[in-house]
């Protein structure tokens, strides 16, 4: 994925209902306060759940300005499928914050150029972690509706699946976050 502006929308299609979506998105999201010292790590995500809506970010139990604040809308569609629209993108003090610290430092060439990978790399690396749970989650949400499993049932269903084979790798190229 290519992430030459901290920003990437997503869209999926699920024949689950939007409250459906939401309660299984809330087992995964610490609503229960929007500022904190520290981390409840009980919960991968903080943020808030409305009714068609969620804004959530990852918990981090290390400092980076940079993870991504995931913005959705749940629209139900006829047939009894929904589609979700997702937006990843910087938190807005930030991005206020670096156009006016890289507008500022174009004077100096290097230093914009590393205030820019510096924000590439920081927001791709959540980026890519946040896009693996929702992927992960549409497709648990997929396979549960496709065999008429309750949640209960698919948990246990899944503790005998057999293992995935395994892929082949290809070595990671050193230059390939930049």
């Amino acid at each position: 994925m290519d992430y030459k502006v901290p920003y990437k929308k997503l869209e999926y299609t699920s024949s689950k209902t939007a409250k459906e979506i939401l309660d299984k998105l809330a087992q995964d999201v610490d609503s229960s306060k929007k500022f904190r010292w520290t981390y409840n790590h009980s919960h991968p995500f903080s943020g808030s759940l409305e009714e068609d809506s969620f804004k959530i970010w990852r918990n981090l139990t290390y400092r980076n300005s940079f993870n991504p604040v995931v913005e959705g809308n749940i629209k139900e569609l006829p047939g009894g499928t929904s589609q979700i629209e997702i937006r990843i993108q910087l938190h807005r003090f930030v991005q206020v914050f670096m156009i006016f610290w890289l507008s500022g430092t174009l004077l100096f060439p290097p230093m914009a150029i590393f205030g820019y990978f510096l924000v590439r790399w920081g927001f791709k690396r959540e980026a890519e972690k946040t896009i693996q749970y929702f992927d992960a989650l549409f497709q648990e949400m997929q396979r549960s509706s496709e065999k008429g499993l309750t949640q209960e049932e698919l948990e246990w269903d899944n503790r005998f699946a057999p293992p995935e084979s395994p892929t082949e790798e290809k070595p990671e190229d050193p230059f390939s976050r930049f």
